[in-house]
């Protein structure tokens, strides 16, 4: 049971990721180094870089 939990959460962290990456290069940024930084933060911490990613710009750019 344990390892199911261990390779579910895996498998989360890492879908989210990807999905991040690819929100972050298909996306224009009103300033054009922070598409580069974006990707830095979410490569260098991925899975805290893509949650604050996720959760603040892309609810951002859909409701503002």
């Amino acid at each position: 049971m344990d390892e199911n939990v261990i390779i579910g959460a895996s498998s989360l962290g890492i879908a989210l990721w990807f999905w991040a990456i690819i929100d972050i290069t298909r996306s224009r940024f009103k300033r054009p180094f922070m598409n580069t930084i974006y990707l830095l933060v979410v490569i260098f911490f991925p899975l805290l870089g893509s949650i604050l990613y996720l959760g603040y710009y892309s609810g951002r750019r859909h409701f503002g």
